[in-house]
């Protein structure tokens, strides 16, 4: 059985991802680490870590911070789902040109499909037709994007 809650499972973190985004306002570090904090509380992630490469218990820490998130890209932690079950998820910040600070909170559709089967990921219209059982729906493996879009990266404050 696969462990949904394992950061080094790349199926954790294939198939898209459900993501909700936060505008923050106006470019700020302190108010984007306020909103850091503030939804690390509201969703109760266990945990804030800068890789995946490892587990949980075989890695630090670190500090759920705009500093953080600048080192490593993404924060990551676990989440339990209303079903109880945990599942890994993710965190980056979205710095816009025009000084427009976004923090984005995200669930990996492959860690959600191993808990729900009426979930898969987002697949083509081809795709439905091989895999008509769940609606086309089907794990893909290899590398997981490096998150839910590649064109947002995070910018330092200092940009």
């Amino acid at each position: 059985m696969h462990d949904p809650a394992s950061f080094t499972d790349d199926e954790n973190w294939s198939g898209g991802f459900y993501e909700l985004a936060i505008e923050i306002g106006d470019r700020s570090d302190e108010l984007l680490e306020l909103g850091l904090s503030a939804l690390w509380r509201a969703a109760a992630i266990d945990g804030c870590y800068g890789r995946r490469d490892r587990e949980p218990g075989e890695e630090d820490e670190v500090s759920c911070t705009v500093s953080s998130l600048a080192e490593f890209g993404h924060l990551r932690g676990t989440v339990a789902l209303p079903s109880g079950r945990r599942v890994v998820c993710g965190c980056l910040a979205i710095r816009e040109d025009d000084g427009t600070d976004w923090l984005a909170f995200y669930l990996p559709v492959g860690a959600l499909s191993r808990v729900d089967t009426k979930i898969g990921g987002f697949r083509s219209a081809r795709t439905a037709e091989r895999y008509p059982s769940n609606g086309g729906a089907r794990s893909t493996t290899g590398s997981p994007p490096s998150g839910p879009t590649s064109s947002r990266r995070f910018r330092s404050g200092s940009d």
